[in-house]
């Protein structure tokens, strides 16, 4: 698998990267959005968590600062204010100078049907791609997206999920494409969390650097969070559900986002000619495992 990580780290979005780098996939490059936190921090934390995984030899592509219509309302009281919660060394490193736009359409055009687009964060850049050249999104294999909220309720307004809030005019757009689609939202993302009791998960085995890193994250976020005793592991289960695809149970839907008004991000399943793949139940036990197994192996 050849796999575009377009993410807002954010500690889940961290722990998502470091466990990809446990894959045995080609993770071509990371592109960054703005939303967790804003683009340069964004940017910053993908170079940090890179670095700390040893995984120099992967660039990071700057994206959109701005959703495609107001602004980005950041998530500081949820991952902290530098976005990680980590203690680790800042990267030395510099962004690329190619654009996460470009980026993605040279790499969907070098490898035709082989590209996994993973999108764990507001769905501008990718609405950015399929408004800059619409064809070219015909030529991904598929794209997996953490984000809505269908049969529960949102975690930023009573009805809307963070990563669909914060830029619903892309989101509409993303979801109208005919691009086999997977979406992971927090119907099944709030059933696979970590406990404060179960602290420190993973048990380390040999101490990797993937293992090091979520257990310096989920320490720092249940520090940072004295009333909580649950992390939902949102992006993570995004991830899993592109490498181990039994793991999740979809139903076939359109998708509808509310464009304005007080549920402005609502995403809504609707009857039509497209099927978008939405998650509906998954199984929660194996995603532990296979997300424990992949950060073992991750550095």
């Amino acid at each position: 698998m050849k796999l575009i990580i377009d993410t807002d780290p954010g500690t889940d979005d961290a722990l998502a990267i470091a466990a990809a780098n446990g894959a045995e996939i080609d993770i071509l490059g990371l592109t960054v959005v703005g939303g967790n936190v804003p683009l340069e921090l964004g940017i910053r934390n993908c170079l940090s968590v890179l670095d700390f995984l040893g995984r120099e030899d992967v660039d990071v592509y700057p994206g959109a600062s701005r959703p495609l219509e107001g602004e980005y309302q950041y998530a500081y009281e949820y991952h902290g204010p530098d976005g990680l919660l980590a203690e680790i060394d800042s990267s030395n490193r510099q962004k690329s100078n190619i654009q996460a736009v470009d980026f993605i359409k040279e790499s969907v055009r070098n490898y035709p049907d082989e590209v996994t687009l993973l999108a764990l964060g507001p769905l501008t850049n990718i609405a950015n791609c399929l408004r800059d050249d619409p064809e070219v999104m015909n030529l991904i294999d598929k794209i997996i997206i953490m984000g809505g909220a269908f049969q529960c309720k949102g975690n930023v307004r009573t009805w809307a999920e963070f990563n669909i809030f914060d830029d619903p005019v892309a989101a509409g757009e993303v979801f109208s494409i005919d691009v086999p689609m997977y979406v992971v939202g927090l119907d099944v993302c709030n059933t696979v969390s970590i406990s404060r009791n179960e602290l420190p998960w993973p048990r380390y085995t040999n101490g990797s650097k993937g293992q090091e890193i979520c257990k310096n994250i989920l320490s720092s976020w249940f520090s940072f969070h004295n009333d909580k005793d649950i992390y939902p592991l949102c992006d993570p289960l995004a991830l899993i559900s592109c490498l181990y695809p039994e793991v999740v149970e979809y139903v076939q839907s359109e998708i509808t986002v509310v464009q304005s008004g007080n549920e402005i991000g609502r995403t809504l399943m609707t009857s039509g000619i497209q099927s978008i793949n939405i998650a509906k139940s998954v199984d929660g036990k194996l995603a532990k495992y296979y997300l424990a197994e992949l950060l073992e192996s991750s550095g």
